[in-house]
C-alpha cells in the first residue's frame, strides 16, 4: 500500500484506533513469574504432562524483517494438550505494521483457535483451562486491560475472550528452550518468509504504529528533498547544517547552553554580554526602581559572581576549582572563562548567589 501524503497517513492512524475495551478477567489469570527458570519449567512437555489432560497450551510469537527495502510481518502459533499438538498456523501481517502487532495478533488469533478446539478435546461440559503463553510482556499487559492503539482490535477481541472462558496468562522467556515457544518462533519466521502468502482480511489493515513509521520517512524525505533544493542557493556557512544519513540529523549540534535550565541560561547570557541586573546597565537606563548593591555592600557586576564573599564561603565545592580564590576581576573573569555549561550550572547551585544573596 502506497501513502501519497503525511495527510492520507494522519487518516489512517485515526481509522487503525478503536475503543478500548477493558477486560474483567479473573483473579488466577494474573501472569506471576518467580523466576525464568520456574517458568521454563512450567512449561516444559514433561510439566505439562502432569497437568489436567484437558489443559490446553497455546504459544504464540511474531516476527519481523526487511527485504529490498520492503518491511515483511508475520506470526505463529501453536496450541498442544499435553504433548500432543493439536493445531498451528502462520500468517503474514501488513507490510506497514511491526513485531509488535505480530504479537498481539498471533495471541489473538491463537486463542481463538483454542477455544474452537475446546468442543472437540472436552469429554463432558467442564470448562478447561486454557494457558496462553507469551514472550512479549508488553502484549501481556495489554491483553490484560491497558490495550495499545496499534492492534487494537486484537486486544479487544482477547479481551472478550478472557471474559468467556477460562483462559490463564503465561510468561514464556524467548530463547530457553521451551518447545512450544521455539516452534511459534519458527511458524513466524515462516510468515516472514518470500513464499509466505500476502495478509488478507484484518491482518492486511495497517496498524498504528506501522503508519506511524510511514508518516515519519515521509517527513524525512520531505526534508531532504526540500534541502537538496535550497542549499544550493546558500552560503557554505548554511551549507554545514546538511543531513548527515542515515539519522537525517544536523551536522551542526545545537550549543551546549542549550541543554542548561532557563533560569541558569538567563543568568549565563547575562554573563556574557554584561546586559543584567548590574549597577553599571541599571545607571545607563536610568532604572530608578533597580537595586544596586549586593547584600555584602558591593556593586553588582558580572564577576561579583565569584567575588563575594557569600558565593566564597562555598569556595571549596566550586566546580573546576582553582588554586587560590579569585581576588579581583581578572582572576575572577578567567575562573568564570573556564566553566562549562554544566560547570556554571553546578557552581549556581553550589552558592545559590542569585537565590539567597544577589536578588533583584
Amino acid at each position: 500500500m502506497k501513502i501519497e501524503s503525511n495527510e492520507e497517513a494522519n487518516h489512517l492512524t485515526k481509522c487503525a484506533v478503536s475503543s478500548t475495551t477493558v477486560s474483567a478477567y479473573k483473579p488466577e489469570t494474573t501472569p506471576t513469574v518467580s523466576g525464568i527458570c520456574t517458568v521454563v519449567k512450567q512449561l516444559s512437555q514433561k510439566a505439562r504432562q502432569n497437568q489436567p489432560s484437558t489443559d490446553l497450551y497455546v504459544f504464540s510469537d511474531g516476527s519481523e524483517r526487511s527485504l529490498d527495502n520492503s518491511r515483511q510481518v508475520g506470526y505463529g502459533f501453536i496450541v498442544y494438550q499435553g504433548n500432543k499438538q493439536l493445531a498451528s498456523f502462520s500468517a503474514a501481517l501488513s507490510p506497514m505494521s511491526h513485531v509488535f502487532d505480530a504479537e498481539a495478533v498471533g495471541a489473538c488469533r491463537a486463542l481463538e483457535c483454542a477455544v474452537k478446539l475446546l468442543p472437540c478435546v472436552t469429554e463432558d461440559s467442564s470448562n478447561p483451562q486454557i494457558w496462553l503463553c507469551l514472550d512479549n510482556t508488553s502484549v501481556i499487559w495489554g491483553i490484560r486491560g491497558g490495550a495499545a492503539a496499534s492492534s487494537n482490535w486484537a486486544y479487544n477481541r482477547c479481551h472478550e475472550l478472557l471474559r468467556q472462558h477460562n483462559v490463564g496468562l503465561k510468561w514464556a522467556p524467548g530463547h530457553m528452550g521451551i518447545e512450544g515457544n521455539e516452534e511459534a518462533d519458527r511458524l513466524a519466521k515462516r510468515a516472514v518468509s518470500s513464499t509466505a502468502a500476502p495478509a488478507y482480511g484484518l491482518e492486511a489493515t495497517p496498524t498504528v504504529s506501522g503508519v506511524r513509521t510511514v508518516a515519519k520517512q515521509l517527513s524525512q524525505e520531505a526534508r531532504r528533498k526540500w534541502w537538496s533544493g535550497a542549499c544550493g542557493k546558500l552560503s557554505d556557512w548554511y551549507r554545514g547544517w546538511s543531513f548527515s544519513r542515515p539519522t537525517v540529523e544536523y551536522q551542526v549540534k545545537a550549543p551546549p547552553e542549550l541543554t542548561m535550565p532557563r533560569h541558569a541560561l538567563h543568568r549565563w547570557l547575562a554573563l556574557c554580554s554584561s546586559h543584567g541586573d548590574f549597577s553599571w546597565y541599571h545607571r545607563r537606563f536610568q532604572h530608578a526602581d533597580a537595586r544596586l548593591t549586593c547584600v555584602c555592600g558591593h556593586n553588582k557586576s558580572p564577576e561579583h559572581l565569584v567575588l563575594c564573599r557569600h558565593s566564597q564561603r562555598h569556595f571549596l565545592h566550586w566546580p573546576k576549582r582553582p588554586a587560590a580564590r579569585p581576588h579581583n576581576r581578572a582572576t575572577a573573569v578567567a575562573y568564570l572563562g573556564s566553566l562549562t555549561p554544566t560547570d556554571f550550572v553546578e557552581l549556581l547551585d553550589c552558592t545559590q548567589f542569585y537565590t539567597r544573596y544577589c536578588t533583584r
